[in-house]
């Protein structure tokens, strides 16, 4: 599931990176840079971008296993194992809110005339929470 993620959220950056700037409006002559369309969708996908680096490095990069019976004999490996129970809760809340938030940008946009236009990408946004939710689920730590 971790790759999953890993592979979504590479398809999230390159998605954002090759998304082009909106056309200026001209009712409004304000000076727009050219980055600005970002801003929304860098914090919308902050959570579960976090949430990818982190279990990287705690399951490819250290190795560990989620059942402390697999890292005994370890002292690396069972003080990665502790910071896992210390993180589980607070990046299962995260993602429950991160995908929530999304949930709610969505349907805020889908019943606004002007923001329909960002449907596809607050979906895959909300889409990229609710996979980092359910990868962060499915890795629970075990004694």
């Amino acid at each position: 599931m971790l790759a999953l993620l890993l592979i979504a959220s590479i398809g999230y950056i390159v998605s954002l990176v090759t998304s082009s700037a909106p056309a200026p409006d001209p009712e409004n002559p304000a000076p727009v840079s050219r980055y600005d369309h970002l801003r929304p969708w860098l914090l919308a996908g902050m959570v579960p971008l976090g949430t990818l680096a982190v279990m990287a490095y705690l399951f490819w990069i250290s190795g560990f296993a989620t059942t402390v019976q697999f890292n005994a004999g370890s002292s690396r490996r069972m003080s990665t194992w502790s910071l896992w129970v210390d993180l589980f809760p607070l990046l299962l809340i995260l993602t429950a809110i991160s995908a929530f938030a999304n949930l709610i940008w969505l349907l805020r946009s889908a019943f606004t005339r002007g923001q329909r236009h960002r449907l596809p990408a607050i979906a895959c946004s909300l889409g990229l929470s609710v996979l980092s939710f359910f990868t962060v689920a499915g890795n629970f730590p075990s004694a």
